[in-house]
């Protein structure tokens, strides 16, 4: 769809599919803060990390309202012990959490992403990181806003794809 739609390759990864355990499983970790729950994958993505070819691990950061909310940043905690992350995403505050929006309602959310000034070339090989992929719109827009600041060699992966 994406590709059709606004013209971005998409090649993504994920090692699970969304079903009512990982549904349970989010909602106790983001939602209840329980942080233990982050290093519950940390095996599965240490060996999914090795099939991989990127120089550099960015993720979809938390907007500002969201981190304030949850007192943490919860794509940051369940990656940072397997992948050293680089920063290179800011996110705004201009929408509700996405679990709380229909599919429709995700896909139309405008781009709310800005890259931050880096010192990374751009010929660097970005793995993308989020935690769940539903509609995509979440890390196509995070997707865009690195190929616009130059960055074309992506890779994106979720743990949990729907």
């Amino acid at each position: 769809m994406w590709e059709k739609t606004e013209n971005i390759l998409v090649n993504h990864k994920s090692i699970f599919k969304y079903n009512l355990q990982m549904k349970e499983y989010f909602r106790t970790y983001k939602f209840m803060g329980d942080l233990e729950l982050s290093r519950l994958f940390d095996n599965e993505l240490e060996k999914f990390k090795k099939q991989l070819d990127f120089d550099i691990v960015t993720f979809v950061p938390n907007a500002r309202s969201h981190y304030d909310y949850r007192g943490f940043d919860h794509v940051f905690e369940m990656y940072n012990r397997v992948f050293k992350l680089e920063s290179m995403l800011e996110k705004n505050d201009i929408e509700d959490f996405q679990s709380r929006k229909s599919f429709k309602e995700r896909v139309s959310t405008v781009q709310s992403f800005t890259v931050k000034q880096n010192q990374i070339s751009e010929n660097s090989k970005i793995l993308l990181i989020d935690d769940i992929y539903t509609s995509g719109r979440t890390i196509t827009h995070a997707q865009k806003a690195l190929n616009k600041a130059g960055y074309k060699k992506i890779l994106t992966f979720s743990l949990v794809r729907s």
